[in-house]
């Protein structure tokens, strides 16, 4: 050991404060120069990683306590202080290692350094210092993230362009800004990325490395992506949790602006391609638009809020069916937009509306309007109010078009102000038709300036309603009195007509409506629709005692008219299930009931808004016949139903109303209980059966009776017509059936009946329990079983289906020969009543 002299001390009164420290470093000097060294081996592992640099700032204050160990890793500064207790250790490792800041080691600890290491700052040791100048520190991760190629420190809260921390512009709802980042491992152990890299703005969203473990040396890829909503510059702190010992988590900012940009049409033709645009671009959520050229929109568009869509004075945007424009924003609409446009802002809008065919208010904050707007297709009430401000809103309606109102949330939707709303009506001559109020408390003067009726007319007022109790119609006592709801009128018209009603704030029906209906007279009660838009008759369910048919009159210019007629997916005359707005019909009770309409009901397509010359398609095997005189021509359907009756049923079947025409005719099938049905739903397994017609001719005259649909039938299936007073049968299924019929004579002269001509045949010589066929001389002989209680026919045809001869078997016959039978003669239709069998007959002589 080799003493070195040390430099006496002065002990003054203003160096109190200081004594112990300044004795502390000349002791330790002393050692240093006495070349004193403890060899204690290696420093133990690394529990607190902290790497220096040159230009590095101020470090926390750090207290290590037992079992902890601070490792400095240079070549760098440490300006921070260090306090070690017991059992801790401080590790200066790597050479060049500054510390700028006060060092205390207390009893207990320990200091390890490299012969290049210095203490710039204060330094008390009480513990142990120990000189080591070899490997000082075990294995250690270490992060580094780089964007750009530069280095990014942890907590960088400056971002730039120059590290790709500031992302710039983009333009807001129409182009994203993405940049990568490498992280690096500049330690010797793995670097481990704790769960997903993190954005603290949704605005900002990370794309994670492809894997969370980077090895030493080795480096992994991130990405963010900016997208913003508003036109602001906003900011995001990007985490990384890893197991770096004194960067975890580690951090920094990123920002990037929002930018708005203007999209103008170029030219005229499809807003979804990018060659009509001035920025050679399709217009995004965050664009504002301005339509200069007549377009046409085939792909749903959403414009964001405080954006402007504008259309420009003389230019039209046509909206595709089936697509829609959304606007959250401002609507400056100076030309034409045609289809769907949906309000659907989150504050209230102030639009200049313009021309405009449909429009949805989706916003429960409204809309607010300064003009008056007229539409053409539809309006829909999803969300909020529509406030006219005085001004008027118009549900147009023309002979090639009627405009409906879509509402299903009836409290929180709806109309504020005066709303009209219209329905033409067809008519060329003099006729009655049938009509309903949409709204409540509206009068009939709403009527009366349409098409002039004359309640205090005594003749012919030219308005009534059905008084169900008297079987009698009725007219309303004056023009002031409020129109029921539910309630059908008929009006009288003279021409071509639309009729309005101007209602306002709450007017418009919505919701539950029930209308009681009675049976105390004929049962035939005349109801109306009431809703601002048609009904599907299809989603209706009615009570018990109620018959599911629907008749709605349908005035035939120059002539009487006739009932449209609709059930369960049939119509006959033209009806279908789709009841107009503003339409009064029929319905026959055999109970008082109340019928309940609710907003399911309702139609919600302008496309289907009704039309009494739509024939409803038949899922079952269904024929439909006609009679056709000089007034004109009417028909009745039959249908075939597994779980059908041969009686009448109120949920199958449509009894006939008479037109009552003094001239016209009336045809009908007649059920097993004898009621006279326009739609006669049979079942399945009498589809071989005669089935009764009821015919009544109010004029002597020609007619002819035409099978004018014959569906879903076997290919081999035929329908016959039997003339009961010719005595004589025909195939409709190859031509009408063409008679003269004298004014008021029997209506039982017809019957009709489906014949297959191939199956359920009898062989030659065969018998059923009711008939029996032989051969008499080489001809077909009938025997019965009993003698005919009524009279008989048989038909026969030849080998190609074609009817060869008919004969009548007389009542009270035993048996029939038929007179003759040519070779060509395949089958034998035989019909007594009910009964019917087909027998092959094939010639073998």
């Amino acid at each position: 050991m080799v003493l070195c002299k040390a430099q006496p001390i002065k002990r003054t009164a203003m160096m109190v404060q200081t004594q112990k420290v300044l004795f502390q470093k000349i002791f330790l000097t002393m050692l240093f120069c006495m070349g004193y060294l403890i060899s204690f081996g290696q420093p133990p592992a690394c529990t607190i990683t902290v790497n220096v640099t040159p230009s590095s700032g101020n470090q926390p204050s750090r207290v290590i306590v037992n079992n902890q160990v601070l490792c400095i890793n240079g070549p760098g500064t440490y300006k921070g202080s260090i306090v070690v207790h017991n059992g801790g250790d401080v590790v200066i490792c790597g050479g060049n290692v500054w510390v700028e800041g006060s060092v205390a080691i207390m009893p207990g600890g320990t200091y390890w350094r490299t012969p290049t290491s210095r203490i710039r700052g204060s330094m008390v040791v009480y513990g142990t210092t120990v000189n080591t100048h070899s490997n000082c520190a075990s294995s250690e991760p270490e992060i580094k993230v780089e964007g750009n190629g530069s280095e990014i420190a942890d907590g960088d809260a400056s971002p730039s362009s120059g590290d790709h921390t500031d992302f710039g512009s983009a333009e807001v709802g129409g182009s994203t800004v993405q940049k990568t980042y490498t992280i690096s491992n500049t330690g010797d152990a793995d670097l481990t990325i704790s769960g997903n890299i993190t954005s603290s703005s949704g605005l900002f969203t990370v794309g994670q490395p492809s894997s969370t473990t980077i090895a030493a040396s080795g480096s992994e890829t991130f990405t963010v992506t900016f997208d913003p909503t508003t036109a602001v510059t906003s900011t995001s702190t990007i985490t990384i949790n890893n197991n770096d010992n004194d960067e975890d988590p580690y951090t920094f900012s990123v920002q990037g602006t929002g930018t708005i940009a203007t999209r103008s049409s170029a030219s005229s033709g499809n807003f979804n391609n990018a060659a009509n645009w001035d920025c050679a671009c399709i217009p995004a959520a965050g664009n504002d638009v301005v339509v200069s050229h007549d377009m046409n929109l085939d792909v749903s568009f959403s414009q964001s809020a405080a954006r402007t869509f504008t259309v420009n004075s003389g230019k039209t945007l046509t909206i595709n069916s089936g697509v829609k424009l959304e606007i959250a924003g401002n609507l400056v609409n100076n030309g034409a937009i045609d289809g769907d446009l949906s309000l659907n802002g989150s504050s209230a809008q102030t639009p200049t509306l313009g021309a405009l065919s449909s429009l949805e208010i989706n916003n429960n904050s409204g809309v607010n309007v300064s003009a008056d707007i007229s539409l053409s297709d539809k309006l829909t009430l999803s969300q909020g109010n529509l406030n006219l401000n005085g001004q008027t809103l118009t549900m147009e309606a023309s002979s090639t078009n009627n405009s409906l109102i879509v509402q299903s949330n009836c409290g929180s939707a709806g109309v504020v102000g005066s709303v009209l709303l219209q329905q033409f009506v067809p008519e060329t001559a003099f006729g009655h038709h049938y009509l309903s109020t949409p709204m409540t408390g509206v009068n009939l003067t709403e009527w009366e300036d349409d098409f002039g009726f004359k309640i205090n007319d005594p003749v012919f007022p030219h308005l009534y309603y059905y008084d169900e109790a008297n079987s009698d119609w009725t007219t309303p006592s004056a023009s002031s009195d409020n129109i029921v709801v539910g309630r059908g009128y008929t009006g009288y018209f003279e021409a071509d007509m639309v009729v309005d009603m101007t209602g306002t704030t709450g007017s418009l029906n919505c919701g539950g409506v029930t209308v009681p209906l009675t049976s105390d007279g004929d049962g035939w009660n005349l109801i109306g629709n009431p809703y601002p838009s048609p009904i599907n008759w299809d989603n209706m369910s009615v009570p018990e005692g109620l018959a599911s048919a629907i008749y709605l009159w349908d005035h035939i210019p120059a002539i009487w008219g006739r009932y449209a007629t609709y059930i369960d997916g049939v119509g006959a005359n033209g009806g279908n299930s789709i009841v107009p707005m503003m339409q009064g019909f029929f319905m026959h009770t055999t109970a008082d009931v109340d019928l309940t309409f609710t907003n399911s009901h309702r139609v919600t397509d302008p496309s289907n808004s009704g039309s009494f010359l739509r024939t409803a398609a038949a899922n079952n095997p269904l024929f439909r016949v006609s009679v056709t005189g000089s007034r004109g021509e009417i028909e009745a359907v039959v249908r075939f139903k597994d779980d059908a009756l041969t009686s009448y049923e109120g949920h199958y079947d449509a009894l006939l109303f008479p037109s009552g025409d003094p001239q016209g005719v009336e045809l009908a099938t007649v059920s097993s209980d004898d009621k006279n049905v326009v739609i006669n739903t049979l079942p399945s397994d009498k589809m071989d059966h005669l089935i009764p017609v009821y015919l009544e001719a109010r004029a002597s005259g020609n007619y002819s009776i035409d099978l004018t649909q014959f569906d879903h039938f076997p290919t081999t299936s035929r329908l016959m017509l039997t003339d009961t007073k010719l005595g004589t049968t025909h195939d409709l299924s190859d031509a009408p059936y063409v008679f003269q019929a004298q004014a008021n004579e029997s209506t039982d002269r017809f019957t009709l009946n489906v014949q297959d001509l191939v199956l359920g045949v009898l062989a030659q010589d065969s018998s059923e329990d009711w008939v029996k066929v032989v051969a008499n001389n080489e001809l077909p002989q009938l025997l019965f079983s009993e003698s005919l209680q009524q009279q008989g026919m048989v038909n026969v045809y030849s080998t190609t289906g074609e009817l060869r001869n008919t004969w009548m078997i007389p009542v009270g016959s035993n048996q029939f020969t038929l007179p003759q039978v040519d070779d060509q003669v395949s089958l034998i239709f035989i019909n007594i009543g009910h009964e019917h069998t087909v027998v092959k007959w094939l010639d073998t002589h």
